[in-house]
């Protein structure tokens, strides 16, 4: 748990730092001139506009434009998706197929209309890599859960499937039904990620 928060806080992180940079680079700089209530009273017998402040050099800000953005759009989006089956998703527990049916609803909204990118497959590559061996193990079973949710909700009947979606909670928020593109997406996900033998 404390490996997602501190990823999710880097990726809202280096988010910000990203937005920064593009809001420095699409505004102008204006100078804003300090309003009176802010000013200091000048010191006695020193005029106006003289003094340290005046002659102190103008405090280096650090060059944001050229930050490099370390995760686009898509990716920040697989990742939440991935984020979201690993916090959720409980194989084996109560209630623990309502929860695959509600993170396999949201990955196949993200792959309607994502293009997996070989970064966005190493990523997770990465993040998976990161987990303990027996986090590793864990967080296979709940992509195999995952996986057979997908494969379900995108080959059973409609009536079936709005059933289990409504039972998720999930029928008035998802994009049902979903275009052939998405779970072919998601079939490239789980090939890259191992999930098939070839």
């Amino acid at each position: 748990m404390k490996r997602i928060v501190t990823l999710l806080l880097a990726v809202l992180l280096l988010l910000s730092l990203a937005a920064c940079a593009a809001a420095k680079e699409s505004t102008p700089a204006v100078e804003e001139t300090p309003a009176a209530s802010e000013e200091t009273p000048a010191a006695a017998g020193e005029t106006p506009g003289t003094g340290e402040q005046e002659n102190a050099a103008p405090v280096d800000q650090p060059d944001l434009s050229e930050a490099p953005n370390a995760l686009g759009d898509e990716q920040v989006a697989l990742l939440e998706k991935i984020l979201l089956i690993d916090e959720l998703v409980q194989p084996g527990t109560a209630g623990g197929s309502l929860r695959a049916v509600a993170a396999s609803a949201s990955l196949l909204d993200w792959a309607e209309t994502a293009q997996l990118s070989e970064e966005s497959i190493s990523m997770i590559m990465d993040y998976i890599a990161s987990k303990t061996p027996e986090g590793q193990e864990e967080f296979n079973a709940k992509l195999d859960a995952v996986d057979a949710t997908v494969q379900y909700l995108t080959g059973s009947d409609s009536e079936t499937v709005e059933g289990m979606l409504s039972d998720a909670g999930m029928l008035d928020s998802c994009n049902y039904p979903w275009s052939k593109a998405a779970p072919e997406t998601v079939e490239r996900l789980m090939q890259a990620l191992g999930r098939r033998s070839v």
